[in-house]
């Protein structure tokens, strides 16, 4: 069953991306580890993306000003957090 995810994209019940260019050749699994942050609990989302662009607008969406890891498959590509109001930091994917 689908749902709504922020900005208004659909996604699958089993949390699987399926907004944009559907799926065509070179998509991936991507999974958001966010962390927990104040009242709110730690989740994981998984989702399929055609590349890290889109991947990353969908972090954007979800993380919701939370400190987030992204991962392609079993490989972590990037560490994400809101700076501030729309600035968002993209760290490189070394070990905290």
């Amino acid at each position: 069953m689908p749902f709504r995810l922020k900005g208004g994209n659909m996604a699958r019940f089993d949390s699987t991306y399926s907004g944009g260019g559907g799926l065509a050749m070179g998509i991936h699994d991507y999974r958001l580890a966010i962390a927990a942050w104040n009242d709110q609990p730690a989740k994981d989302i998984r989702f399929k993306a055609t590349d890290a662009h889109e991947a990353l607008v969908i972090a954007h969406m979800e993380a919701n000003e939370r400190l987030a890891e992204l991962w392609r498959d079993d490989r972590l590509l990037c560490r994400i957090a809101e700076a501030s109001d729309c600035v968002w930091l993209v760290m490189p994917a070394t070990p905290a």
